[in-house]
């Protein structure tokens, strides 16, 4: 382990919120414009066990960028694939958004997903505790292991109950031991209006106090109608063009 850390960086620690990236280098007022980074552009989206929305969030990401871009979803996460199912379900999606399952592809360790042409979107599934994905010498955890060393932005979904929150103030404690400098974005995923998922929301933000953090609201229709560039955006839309337009802004 300790021959591992010292081959690994320390995260990038956020400063500020998301009022400190409108300094980038694009213009805020037309996200549908937002820069294409010349490097790889490898957006991974990960979350606790149990939380759902992860693969449909993953999805209405990747269906918005591709209104500008060619984009790659990969459905990695190979004990429950589901971003061809959601993709059937949608009535329509970008003709640039390309799913790639890895369920059905030759198990390699030459696998690569960045690709400089392209978006990348990675469903990796829920996450096992970092240290065990370091040790780990099966497929599926080198997999892992070179899906986070290529990803350019990390996305954390958690469910809003506490038992989530929990793990991933978990994630939060292990992640600077193990991981390269990373940006990071959480989400609280479906929070609702009643006081306990008030109190969930506020104790959410508190943990992402000084991280880039979203508070996805409840949106009904996130399997059949996903997200793009629109006139009138709804509030979970709106939520999803600023975690693209965020995302794939590669350092």
């Amino acid at each position: 382990m300790t021959h591992i850390r010292g081959q690994l960086r320390l995260p990038l620690i956020f400063e500020g919120s998301i009022a400190a990236i409108e300094k980038a280098d694009f213009d805020p007022s037309n996200s549908s414009k937002a820069k294409v980074a010349q490097r790889p552009c490898v957006i991974t989206i990960t979350g606790t066990v149990g939380a759902p929305g992860r693969s449909s969030v993953a999805l209405n990401i990747a269906n918005y960028l591709a209104s500008n871009s060619i984009v790659n979803i990969y459905d990695a996460d190979i004990r429950a694939p589901a971003l061809e199912y959601f993709i059937g379900r949608a009535e329509s999606n970008s003709e640039n958004l390309n799913l790639v399952n890895l369920a059905s592809h030759e198990k390699s360790t030459e696998l690569r997903i960045a690709d400089s042409a392209r978006i990348s979107v990675v469903d990796l599934g829920p996450l096992p505790p970092l240290e065990e994905v370091v040790n780990d010498r099966r497929w599926q955890a080198g997999f892992i292991n070179r899906t986070l060393e290529e990803t350019t932005t990390l996305i954390y979904l958690c469910k809003s109950n506490g038992l989530s929150l929990i793990r991933l103030e978990q994630f939060m404690s292990q992640f600077p031991v193990l991981l390269r400098k990373l940006p990071i974005i959480y989400l609280l995923n479906q929070s609702g209006n009643s006081r306990e998922d008030r109190a969930l929301a506020n104790r959410f933000s508190k943990m992402c106090d000084g991280e880039i953090s979203f508070i996805l609201p409840i949106n009904e229709r996130i399997n059949t109608n996903l997200s793009g560039p629109a006139k009138r955006e709804t509030g979970f839309s709106k939520t999803i063009s600023e975690i693209g337009r965020i995302a794939q802004l590669v350092k």
